[in-house]
């Protein structure tokens, strides 16, 4: 682990010397050590997590690499495009989370539902396609399309957009160790196991984001999907309905928050 406190201080005027050859040793090998940690305390549901993933990018490539006969509509095509990169995207904050960085994860996932919302957006207004392809498509009319599909998108596109993309008191505390006895500062991400709440906060961000964003998709592919996993049918209709697994799996995320933060919040 290097931090900045301890690390090319200099004894007569106290200041740091950090050097290029740090950070590229951070970047090349101490971020593998980190992630190897990650991984070791959170495996199960980082490997639950890709699981879910793959099931997306499968849904998207089906859908996207077909027979001409058998296209979608040029909206849903594109549609089913966005979603692909967004799943990249989440993939990206998967990785930022297992090299210990506690908040960029979270500016990627504002990312990821911004774009989620263009793409269901597009398959609920065809119409709003060419404003896409020129550059004109609102992005937070988009957001309140798709929260009429799923109301959570409301309140986590606020929190995601107040607390992590703009400026707020999350940026002003370095992210490093934060015992008591050392207020050092890391250069690049980190592992230290009493960092846990922010890990499982990060990790339920991660995981409530793939849901939502995999559940628009599903949506976009619902009459194709036989399997669906976040949609049944109810009255002519479809109703949000995740399946067992999925409830599960947050309920044991939410639990473990509820533990660390058992005497901090009521």
């Amino acid at each position: 682990m290097v931090h900045i406190a301890n690390r090319g201080m200099n004894e007569k005027n106290n200041l740091h010397n950090v050097t290029g050859e740090e950070i590229t040793a951070i970047i090349y090998q101490k971020s593998n050590a980190v992630a190897a940690a990650f991984y070791k305390a959170y495996g199960s549901e980082i490997d639950d997590l890709a699981g879910d993933l793959a099931m997306s990018f499968t849904l998207a490539a089906n859908a996207t690499d077909r027979e001409e006969a058998d296209q979608l509509s040029d909206a849903d095509y594109q549609s089913a495009y966005i979603f692909w990169s967004a799943f990249n995207s989440i993939m990206a904050a998967l990785e930022l989370f297992i090299r210990g960085y506690a908040k960029e994860p979270q500016v990627l996932t504002r990312h990821v539902l911004e774009i989620a919302c263009m793409a269901i957006d597009i398959h609920f207004n065809p119409n709003k396609l060419q404003l896409f392809r020129d550059g004109k498509l609102k992005s937070t009319e988009s957001i309140g399309v798709a929260k009429r599909l799923l109301p959570v998108i409301g309140p986590m596109n606020g929190l995601l957009s107040n607390f992590h993309v703009h400026g707020s008191v999350l940026h002003s505390l370095p992210q490093g160790d934060y015992s008591s006895n050392r207020g050092s500062s890391w250069i690049g991400g980190g592992y230290k196991e009493h960092q846990r709440k922010s890990h499982l906060l990060t990790l339920s961000n991660l995981i409530l984001t793939t849901d939502v964003v995999s559940a628009m998709l599903e949506f976009l592919l619902r009459d194709e999907v036989s399997d669906r996993r976040y949609w049944h049918d109810k009255d002519g209709g479809y109703v949000h309905g995740p399946l067992q697994r999925i409830k599960d799996r947050s309920d044991v995320i939410m639990e473990s928050l509820r533990e660390e933060f058992e005497g901090v919040v009521d």
